[in-house]
């Protein structure tokens, strides 16, 4: 029957005073812990040709299904054709300038390309919501594969500033929407067979709009 071995034993009976009560606490530690548990065969035997060959398997498979999920992916996007609304570019930029006398400049510019919009034939050959797109000759028109004007709008605001006192003051605000009176058009008739098929009717965004408000802040 194997015997624990005793603190002495394993420090000797020179060490005294705390650094002998803290080791003497480690010892009963260690001591009611017990002995680490055997390894099982198969560890003690460490890795074998069938356990690498299994863990390759299930990592050909994971990057298998990866590929498959975007090979799917691809197709839903080139093979189903754009969305309508697709915009390929967009872009925001805007700015403040703090002058003299509390006045502040601010604006905003957005720009954004041509959404792509609905084309149908309106031929009546095939009935059913998304299926008007066969032609009288038995072509079919691309899946909204028109697309429409590109979008420019800038905003302005001039602000001034009235100090009363230390913590209160009044904003005074000019807003121009649209400043430059840019037209914006929505976008043109997809029925082929209207009498305005690739004509514009509405527009997007209404002419100049000049707007006057006032901030009180305390």
């Amino acid at each position: 029957m194997n015997r624990n071995p005793n603190l002495d034993e394993l420090v000797g009976a020179e060490t005294t005073g705390a650094e002998r009560e803290r080791l003497q606490h480690v010892h009963d530690l260690l001591l009611e812990a017990g002995p680490p548990p055997e390894l099982s065969p198969e560890l003690e035997a460490g890795p074998k040709l069938k356990m690498t060959v299994g863990k390759r398997r299930r990592v050909v498979k994971q990057r298998a299904l990866l590929l498959l999920a975007a090979a799917l992916t691809l197709s839903l996007i080139f093979l189903g054709g754009y969305a309508v609304g697709d915009q390929r570019h967009r872009a925001v930029l805007n700015g403040i300038w703090q002058m003299k006398y509390g006045f502040q400049l601010s604006g905003v510019y957005f720009f954004g390309s041509g959404e792509r919009f609905a084309n149908i034939c309106g031929c009546g050959l095939r009935l059913g919501a998304g299926n008007d797109t066969l032609m009288p000759d038995g072509s079919f028109i691309a899946r909204n594969s028109f697309v429409g004007k590109p979008i420019h709008r800038a905003d302005v605001r001039l602000l001034k500033s009235f100090a009363l006192g230390a913590r209160r003051r009044v904003d005074g605000m000019l807003d121009l929407f649209n400043a430059f009176n840019h037209a914006q058009f929505n976008n043109p008739s997809g029925n082929v067979s209207s009498s305005i098929f690739g004509q514009v009717t509405t527009t997007r965004i209404a002419a100049r709009i000049t707007q006057l408000s006032a901030s009180f802040n305390f």
